[in-house]
């Protein structure tokens, strides 16, 4: 692409496409973004280029906010099936 846009001559200057292309890359955010723009192949994009050794460890803080987090969607789904219950769906 950087190529490709050197051998460009215009009268004007132009944003160069390879740029944000290249920080996209380098930072990993194009990875992000494919997994994102297809949602059946998220798990083979993480693993094979976004997952980070030791991710899957969770300090302390972090196991108290997840246990946090899923208790209340917890009491969430339970409300939800009362609600369902009561309206007889």
């Amino acid at each position: 692409m950087e190529k490709v846009e050197k051998e460009k001559v215009t009268d004007k200057p132009v944003a160069l496409l390879s740029v944000p292309m290249r920080d996209s890359w380098i930072s990993g955010r194009f990875w992000f973004n494919l997994a994102m723009d297809d949602s059946w192949t998220i798990d083979a994009v993480y693993w094979a280029a976004l997952h980070k050794p030791g991710d899957e460890v969770l300090d302390e803080a972090m196991e108290d906010e997840l246990k946090a987090f899923y208790d209340m969607k917890m009491k969430q789904l339970e409300a939800l099936n009362a609600e369902c219950k009561e309206r007889g769906t």
